[in-house]
């Protein structure tokens, strides 16, 4: 008899997702408006709305901190080291 795998594939997948929208509502919660691009309010709705929506916020959404670059840069002739 075969059966079909593909719902329970899908499970962790499912998991993951509604694990990173709870984390990523937290985090808005947590976080000054000046903290956020664009509104908490739209951010939340866009959450809801559809839980993969939270890595949109992860990658998006946030502001780094005031004097936190985004990204450190390498120094120039130690990028092969």
């Amino acid at each position: 008899m075969i059966t079909n795998r593909r719902p329970l594939a899908l499970v962790p997948l499912v998991a993951a997702e509604v694990g990173l929208a709870v984390l990523a509502w937290r985090d808005l919660s947590a976080r000054e408006d000046d903290a956020v691009r664009g509104s908490k309010n739209l951010w939340r709705a866009l959450i809801i709305a559809n839980p993969g929506n939270s890595m949109l916020y992860w990658a998006l959404g946030r502001r780094s901190p005031a004097g936190v670059p985004a990204a450190i840069p390498q120094a120039a002739g130690q990028a092969g080291r």
